[in-house]
């Protein structure tokens, strides 16, 4: 006999309200843990993630002079990894291997794509010193916090060479007396400008050449480039030679004054006379001069060399003979106006010191027999003239070695990589996976309700139990044939059996 027990729905955890809400959580849940498992690997920054980069070029050669024109040029060009969205003021910075560094003075050109940035004479502010070089560049890109960093550029800079001149640094830079202090200037050949102040860090030598050698060598010279040293002890005409021993920027370089100089014992002289003819001197008028230097007691005959100075006329440099006298036909001036005496200056000798000698315009007749002085006297003619007769220009003998140029190459570019990988990758990654949870969520309700469905068709009917499936349905278990109660039990024995149900399985 069948219960009468009032039948009770049956509660499906997976087909009521939460147990579906469950479901669809737990699947999304799922989902997401799939697909953050499987973009993973994608969301990692890549090993190399394209960037700025950087190529650097000297535009003008690779061997340079220190301190002169021209002087190293270089270009720059940026190549964007990610266009530019803002303006900056853009920089480049070259670095010397020497620690040297200096910017760009002009901005950069971009292009009109904006993808690449142009920076062009760029130069140091300063001297670059003397040497082989090596030049890169970096860019710092303020949009994506990366620095780029160029190839390397080779380049040479020479040491500089100047000519000099040096001399003694008094009135007569060529006549001094024997073992006396002397003061040596040092200057540029070109006998103007200055000498670079790291001319300071060398050293000097100075020589005399002639009856003896004497050098006077490791010598500093001071603010004004003077150096100092002694003359030579013993008397005689010497050649005067300057060198110089070069720094790290500067050659070495010496030079030799093709003047001789003068070392005098500088006695006095024992007299002189003089004779002209015509006896009086007058404006226009030739006139034979004859001079006679005697010499001191116990002393040979000066020679050298004299002048003649009426006024401010005067005329050239006139030798001795070797018996100290000279006659030569002197040019008078047109005018003696102011003039009241003709004086000799005699420019002294290795024995004699130099000394001016004044005569009157009215003085003896020369002697008969060519001049009647000791000796004889030379003949010659001079010319009184108010215009400075000039002295040939010295000419500047260098040397040192210059620093052999070498060849520069070009290297490779260098590439900058962004610490923080690729935004836009990540930015796609996230929304392929909150469209992949979308998915997952109608993909988990439809299957929760496909399996709610299903198991409301397969749910079993059992005491208290109730079948709501349309008559003539035959479930696994429970009644045939739609009946939805059980019999009463007087109809129970008049009840034919009910064939057993088939079985599902079967």
């Amino acid at each position: 006999m069948r219960s009468m027990t009032p039948p009770r729905l049956i509660k499906d955890t997976w087909t009521s309200r939460a147990g579906r809400w469950l479901a669809t959580l737990l699947l999304a849940l799922a989902t997401t843990l799939v697909i953050t498992l499987v973009s993973a690997p994608l969301m990692a920054p890549p090993a190399h993630a394209t960037g700025d980069t950087l190529s650097l070029s000297i535009d003008n050669g690779t061997t340079f002079i220190y301190g002169q024109s021209p002087v190293p040029t270089f270009s720059a060009v940026v190549t964007f990894g990610v266009k530019p969205t803002a303006n900056y003021f853009w920089m480049v910075t070259i670095k010397l291997d020497d620690g040297e560094s200096f910017g760009n003075q002009f901005a950069g050109i971009s292009s009109s794509d904006g993808m690449t940035l142009t920076f062009t004479r760029i130069t140091s502010p300063t001297p670059i010193h003397a040497g082989q070089h090596t030049a890169s560049a970096s860019f710092y890109d303020p949009g994506t916090g990366t620095t780029a960093t160029s190839n390397p550029v080779p380049f040479t800079m020479n040491k500089a060479t100047l000519s000099i001149a040096c001399s003694v640094n008094q009135t007569d830079p060529n006549f001094f007396g024997v073992s006396q202090p002397l003061r040596i200037q040092v200057t540029p050949f070109s006998g103007g400008g200055e000498l670079p102040a790291e001319w300071h860090n060398g050293t000097f030598t100075v020589t005399f050449d002639g009856p003896t050698h004497v050098s006077n060598s490791n010598l500093i010279a001071d603010a004004s480039f003077n150096v100092a040293v002694t003359s030579p002890s013993k008397n005689g005409r010497y050649t005067l030679t300057c060198s110089f021993s070069g720094t790290a920027s500067y050659n070495a370089v010496s030079f030799t004054d093709n003047r001789p100089v003068i070392d005098s014992m500088m006695n006095p002289l024992g007299s002189a006379q003089l004779f002209t003819n015509p006896t009086t001197l007058t404006a226009s008028v030739n006139t034979d001069f004859y001079l006679v230097l005697h010499a001191a007691s116990g002393l040979p005959a000066p020679n050298g060399e004299f002048q003649i100075l009426l006024g401010p006329w005067y005329t050239k440099a006139i030798p001795l003979t070797s018996a100290g006298d000279c006659q030569i036909l002197v040019r008078a001036p047109p005018s003696l106006s102011g003039v009241n005496q003709i004086t000799i200056v005699y420019w002294g000798d290795i024995n004699y010191n130099k000394a001016n000698i004044n005569f009157p315009l009215t003085n003896p007749p020369i002697p008969s027999g060519g001049g009647g002085g000791p000796g004889g006297g030379g003949k010659g003619q001079a010319t009184a003239t108010a215009k400075a007769t000039g002295i040939a220009d010295a000419t500047a003998t260098t040397g040192g070695d210059a620093a052999t140029p070498t060849a520069a190459g070009a290297g490779g570019v260098l590439t900058a990589t962004p610490p923080g990988g690729d935004n836009n990758g990540l930015l796609l990654i996230v929304v392929l996976a909150v469209l992949g949870m979308l998915v997952a969520l109608g993909g988990a309700a439809a299957l929760v309700i496909y399996v709610a469905r299903r198991r409301k068709a397969l749910a079993p009917i059992g005491p208290g139990g109730f079948d709501p499936r349309p008559s003539g349905y035959a479930p696994r278990y429970g009644i045939a044939y739609g009946d939805p109660y059980p019999m009463p039990p007087h109809q129970q024995a008049s009840q034919s059996p009910e064939p057993p149900m088939p079985s599902v399985d079967d």
